[in-house]
């Protein structure tokens, strides 16, 4: 029951998130496309070394923890 619920979840969210790019690539006005988001982020580079020791702690802790046995 419960793996239903998050299945549903991350199919739902996986569906908000195309309907977003699709509705950033048609109306760039209103709502910003990722790739221009990105350019305007990392143009400082405080905000990369960010960007970088956020990815360093995810794989840390994601996968580079030994699995189950």
């Amino acid at each position: 029951m419960i793996s239903s619920v998050f299945t549903l979840g991350y199919f739902l969210g996986a569906i908000g998130a195309i309907a977003l790019w699709i509705f950033s690539r048609t109306t760039p006005e209103k709502v910003v496309p990722l790739g221009s988001l990105l350019q305007k982020m990392l143009e400082s580079r405080t905000n990369r070394v960010a960007l970088i020791g956020i990815w360093w702690w995810v794989g840390w802790h994601f996968f580079g923890q030994p699995g189950p046995n």
